[in-house]
């Protein structure tokens, strides 16, 4: 006999909803003929200059204040050079030997880029190595003898962080310290230390599908989920995510931890949140599914959306993978 769980969740409660803006920004509107003279013009007396990297068509200047690492994008349009920055600056604290983090940068409406980016604060260590996971080829990205500051960064373009590995070397013991993720904090020379709490920036597109559960149910359709926001997976592998869920150009509010209800939310007319479904998540955000409770929802015929599938098929491969607990405390043996 088939266990059925039927949910209906209407969560009412006023919105508050308040803003802050960034006055801090480096925003020239004068051009000028060279892109040394945009830099220099553009930047601040407390500004150090670190470099400029290019990428693709674009030049983005690295810049120091404060001991906080700021990005600038240098703009040319007909031989005439302005440096623009809508960025906030990234200061990383850490008691650890080094800490790393990711954060993305907005080129336009449309184009977003990943930076790994990091301190250095053991001065033991003189050399940091980029691992890629999957070639294993390592690039240089910051040298104590070469840098003119503490601060390291990379630019990743449309990869994710968890597809690197950050490796700090102590050349004068000839000892490498133990690598940790693209986004998380490392010691020197303890190889006894425990993994820390990682932190990273998300932002991604899934390309998956709605469909109905239900075996008589085989209909599905595509959907697009874009995820824009702030995660943590702490030393219990437990995630937490604080952002929004992009479904199908309609935004909905997230604060995910594991082992909580994981709401999705958004605004009403009448100025109330709903709630429009509950979320289920791998540490990486590679596989998400969504139960939509807005209408009720039961594991014979709710409505549901995973992300990435292109079949119901793999949509309930998918869900049942990242739902087993919460289908397990239901009583649930699987989604059909």
């Amino acid at each position: 006999m088939k266990t059925k769980v039927l949910l209906y969740v209407l969560l009412l409660s006023v919105l508050v909803l308040s803003a802050c803006s960034n006055t801090d920004r480096t925003n020239s509107y004068n051009t000028y003929a060279s892109k040394e003279d945009a830099i220099e013009n553009g930047l601040t007396e407390t500004d150090k200059f670190l470099s400029t990297v290019s990428y693709k068509d674009m030049n983005i200047v690295f810049f120091e204040r404060e001991g906080a690492l700021g990005t600038s994008i240098l703009l040319e349009d007909k031989a005439q050079f302005r440096l623009v920055r809508n960025e906030p600056f990234h200061k990383f604290e850490s008691e650890s030997d080094y800490l790393t983090g990711g954060f993305s940068i907005k080129i336009d409406d449309e184009t977003s880029i990943n930076i790994l980016a990091g301190e250095v604060f053991d001065v033991s260590i003189n050399q940091i190595l980029l691992e890629d996971n999957k070639t294993k080829q390592q690039i240089e990205i910051w040298n104590r003898d070469s840098s003119n500051s503490m601060l390291f960064y990379s630019i990743l373009g449309d990869v994710e962080y968890v597809d690197k590995t950050v490796i700090a070397i102590n050349n004068e013991n000839s000892n490498i310290d133990e690598p940790t993720t693209a986004t998380g904090q490392g010691n020197a020379s303890n190889s006894n230390a425990t993994s820390e709490t990682q932190f990273f920036e998300v932002e991604k597109v899934l390309n998956g599908i709605a469909y109905k559960l239900g075996e008589k149910n085989t209909a599905s359709k595509e959907s697009n989920l874009k995820i824009v926001g702030s995660a943590k997976v702490n030393t219990e592998g437990e995630l937490q995510f604080e952002g929004i869920f992009e479904i199908d150009g309609k935004a909905y509010n997230l604060i995910y931890e594991s082992d909580n209800s994981n709401l999705l939310s958004y605004a009403s007319a009448e100025g109330y949140t709903r709630t429009y479904g509950q979320v289920f998540l791998n540490n990486d955000l590679s596989k998400v599914s969504v139960s939509i409770l807005e209408d009720g929802w039961s594991n014979e015929d709710g409505n549901m959306l995973t992300y990435p599938a292109k079949t119901k098929t793999e949509g309930l491969a998918i869900a049942n993978e990242i739902m087993i607990d919460y289908l397990l405390s239901m009583g649930i043996p699987t989604l059909e």
